[in-house]
């Protein structure tokens, strides 16, 4: 499947095919879900594919945002998902 959002995404489940969040240019857009194993990932302008190492994904939520310029994947951490940076 393929979702696009203009700010967040958040999947209560497996995220397996696409997603782009951000659209068109919110670079402070995340996508998270419970199993995130994307084919790919879009953020704003930035676009990552998973290593070929990581299909299978973490044992638990995820969450994906821009930093530095670069798509990072992180575990969600309860009350941490929304931190301002800045």
């Amino acid at each position: 499947a393929e979702v696009i959002a203009g700010y967040n995404i958040f999947v209560w489940g497996s995220l397996k095919g696409s997603a782009y969040a951000g659209v068109p240019n919110h670079e402070e857009a995340v996508i998270a879900a419970l199993h995130l194993a994307p084919i790919q990932l879009r953020l704003a302008g930035y676009i990552a594919r998973p290593p070929e190492a990581r299909q299978g994904g973490a044992s638990g939520p995820e969450l994906a945002r821009v930093e530095q310029n670069t798509i990072v994947v992180e575990a969600w951490e309860r009350g941490r998902a929304f931190q301002k940076r800045g």
